[in-house]
Protein backbone atom coordinates (compact mmCIF):
# COMPACT_ATOMS: atom_id res chain seq x y z
CA UNK A 1 0.00 0.00 0.00
CA UNK A 2 1.21 3.47 -1.02
CA UNK A 3 -0.27 6.28 0.88
CA UNK A 4 0.79 10.45 0.22
CA UNK A 5 -0.12 11.83 3.21
CA UNK A 6 -1.66 15.36 4.48
CA UNK A 7 1.26 16.27 6.25
CA UNK A 8 2.78 19.89 7.14
CA UNK A 9 5.57 18.61 5.10
CA UNK A 10 4.91 16.04 2.43
CA UNK A 11 5.32 12.09 3.28
CA UNK A 12 5.15 9.23 1.74
CA UNK A 13 4.07 5.54 3.65
CA UNK A 14 3.90 2.63 1.82
CA UNK A 15 3.22 -0.64 3.94
CA UNK A 16 4.69 -4.19 3.40
CA UNK A 17 4.46 -7.80 4.42
CA UNK A 18 6.58 -9.59 2.02
CA UNK A 19 6.46 -12.94 1.35
CA UNK A 20 8.15 -16.10 2.68
CA UNK A 21 10.41 -16.90 -0.26
CA UNK A 22 13.36 -15.04 -1.01
CA UNK A 23 13.07 -14.81 -4.51
CA UNK A 24 8.97 -13.93 -3.97
CA UNK A 25 10.29 -11.06 -1.65
CA UNK A 26 12.85 -10.34 -4.38
CA UNK A 27 10.36 -9.55 -7.13
CA UNK A 28 8.04 -7.77 -4.08
CA UNK A 29 10.86 -5.10 -3.92
CA UNK A 30 11.59 -4.80 -7.29
CA UNK A 31 7.67 -4.28 -7.88
CA UNK A 32 7.86 -1.51 -5.10
CA UNK A 33 10.91 0.18 -6.33
CA UNK A 34 8.90 0.60 -10.08
CA UNK A 35 5.78 1.69 -8.37
CA UNK A 36 7.37 4.46 -6.73
CA UNK A 37 8.75 5.93 -9.28
CA UNK A 38 5.72 6.46 -11.16
CA UNK A 39 4.68 8.54 -8.47
CA UNK A 40 6.44 12.15 -7.94
CA UNK A 41 9.35 11.92 -5.86
CA UNK A 42 8.78 12.99 -2.31
CA UNK A 43 10.07 12.07 1.20
CA UNK A 44 10.00 8.18 1.83
CA UNK A 45 9.10 5.71 4.70
CA UNK A 46 8.23 2.20 3.58
CA UNK A 47 7.80 -0.03 6.82
CA UNK A 48 6.52 -3.41 8.10
CA UNK A 49 6.94 -7.16 7.86
CA UNK A 50 9.77 -7.50 5.28
CA UNK A 51 10.19 -11.50 6.55
CA UNK A 52 14.11 -11.03 5.87
CA UNK A 53 16.89 -10.99 7.96
CA UNK A 54 19.28 -10.20 6.21
CA UNK A 55 19.94 -6.58 5.35
CA UNK A 56 22.64 -7.16 2.61
CA UNK A 57 21.48 -9.64 0.74
CA UNK A 58 17.69 -9.93 1.25
CA UNK A 59 17.16 -5.92 1.25
CA UNK A 60 19.78 -5.09 -1.65
CA UNK A 61 17.18 -4.04 -4.17
CA UNK A 62 16.13 -1.81 -1.72
CA UNK A 63 19.05 -0.28 -0.36
CA UNK A 64 19.67 1.97 -2.92
CA UNK A 65 18.41 4.99 -2.66
CA UNK A 66 16.39 3.98 0.56
CA UNK A 67 18.37 3.96 3.81
CA UNK A 68 17.07 0.86 6.24
CA UNK A 69 17.44 1.38 9.61
CA UNK A 70 18.91 -0.88 12.35
CA UNK A 71 16.10 -2.46 14.23
CA UNK A 72 16.64 -5.10 16.65
CA UNK A 73 14.83 -8.27 16.43
CA UNK A 74 10.75 -8.62 16.37
CA UNK A 75 10.23 -12.20 15.56
CA UNK A 76 8.77 -14.45 17.74
CA UNK A 77 7.43 -11.85 20.06
CA UNK A 78 7.81 -14.16 22.80
CA UNK A 79 11.40 -14.47 22.41
CA UNK A 80 13.01 -12.39 19.29
CA UNK A 81 16.17 -13.38 17.53
CA UNK A 82 15.20 -12.46 13.87
CA UNK A 83 15.00 -9.05 12.28
CA UNK A 84 12.22 -8.86 10.41
CA UNK A 85 10.52 -6.21 10.68
CA UNK A 86 12.22 -2.98 9.26
CA UNK A 87 11.67 0.93 8.45
CA UNK A 88 13.48 1.52 5.74
CA UNK A 89 13.23 5.75 4.29
CA UNK A 90 14.31 7.79 1.61
CA UNK A 91 17.39 10.47 2.83
CA UNK A 92 15.60 13.42 2.53
CA UNK A 93 14.35 11.73 6.34
CA UNK A 94 16.31 11.07 9.52
CA UNK A 95 14.57 8.33 11.63
CA UNK A 96 15.79 7.79 15.41
CA UNK A 97 14.73 4.35 16.56
CA UNK A 98 12.55 4.04 19.57
CA UNK A 99 13.29 1.61 22.66
CA UNK A 100 10.36 -1.24 22.44
CA UNK A 101 8.59 -1.12 25.69
CA UNK A 102 7.76 -5.01 26.49
CA UNK A 103 4.94 -5.98 28.35
CA UNK A 104 4.16 -9.12 29.87
CA UNK A 105 1.61 -11.08 28.88
CA UNK A 106 0.13 -12.18 25.59
CA UNK A 107 1.23 -9.81 22.90
CA UNK A 108 -1.12 -8.20 19.89
CA UNK A 109 1.09 -10.39 17.43
CA UNK A 110 3.48 -12.92 16.70
CA UNK A 111 5.97 -9.98 16.31
CA UNK A 112 7.10 -7.27 17.94
CA UNK A 113 6.33 -3.35 16.96
CA UNK A 114 8.95 -0.81 15.61
CA UNK A 115 8.70 2.56 16.49
CA UNK A 116 10.98 5.61 15.27
CA UNK A 117 10.64 9.04 15.70
CA UNK A 118 10.76 10.88 12.34
CA UNK A 119 12.25 14.40 10.95
CA UNK A 120 12.77 16.14 7.73
CA UNK A 121 15.78 17.54 6.86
Amino acid sequence: MIVDLDTPAPLRVVAVHLGLLRAARRRQLDAIRIALQRHPARPTVIIGDFNEHSRRVGLGRIATPFMILPTAPTFPSRRPFLPLDRIVHSPDLELMPLTQVRTRGPQASDHLPLMAELRWL
